[in-house]
């Protein structure tokens, strides 16, 4: 019981549970992933986009 308790409090199972339920959009995980690329995350990130 307890130890489930910190992993549902953890940050990174939060985290996990946001895109497993799709509250993150893939934009923001993009951005994380390649943060040192922005020219890249950009062109990477327009296509896949219908904004």
């Amino acid at each position: 019981g307890k130890i489930n308790d910190d992993i549902k409090l953890s940050k990174a199972y939060k985290t996990y549970l946001d895109y497993a339920t799709e509250k993150v959009p893939p934009k923001k995980a993009r951005k994380f992933k390649k943060p040192t690329f922005p020219k890249l995350k950009t062109v990477s990130a327009s296509p896949k986009e219908p904004t």
